[in-house]
């Protein structure tokens, strides 16, 4: 009987490295780390960003983001999710979205709305600000997050912490920024 379990869990343990060897890990083709200029340290700052999208009607189309706080994503104006998952010290994760049951033909806004918390607590840790996305169709990028292809907006917001984040993702170290 031992024996039959150990060869069940050394079975199931080779599965998982096959599954792990063939596991693509989200990454960024062209975007960059970016926030509302000179604000990447003030406390409690929601910034929002806004890119729009043509969109065939038939292509494959991505969101791929990874932020320091909280964001919520939307789509023409529906909900598409919120995020990021918490990670390790220094890391952060790519969460990804399937965008194509939520585009139409033709223009479509997809609108980012990403809080800046920097106050220490037990949930986030207190560093830079950051949104980092971009938007794939078939592979190539259509829009990211580099300097000036989303248009950015700050305000200050008093406000509780905005819900836990559910998605999981790939975790990445980003490099110190600027802006």
């Amino acid at each position: 009987m031992n024996r039959l379990i150990r060869t069940g869990i050394l079975a199931a343990l080779g599965a998982l490295a096959c599954i792990q060897l063939y596991a693509q890990p989200a990454s960024f083709q062209r975007a960059v780390p970016v926030w509302v200029n000179g604000q990447q340290n003030t406390p409690n700052l929601t910034a929002s960003f806004r890119v729009c999208i043509p969109w065939n009607g038939q292509s494959q189309t991505q969101l791929r983001l990874a932020a320091h706080s909280d964001y919520r994503a939307y789509v023409n104006g529906v909900f598409l999710g919120h995020g990021p998952c918490v990670a390790g010290k220094g890391f952060y994760r790519i969460d990804e979205y399937d965008l194509n049951p939520y585009l139409k033909s033709g223009d479509n806004l997809i609108a980012l709305e990403v809080a800046g918390y920097n106050i220490p607590n037990f949930y986030i840790m207190n560093a830079p600000s950051f949104l980092q996305a971009e938007i794939t169709s078939d592979g190539t990028v259509v829009a990211a997050t580099t300097s000036g292809s989303w248009s950015k907006e700050g305000q200050t917001v008093r406000r509780g912490r905005a819900g836990t984040a559910f998605r999981r993702g790939t975790q990445i170290q980003l490099p110190t920024h600027s802006s």
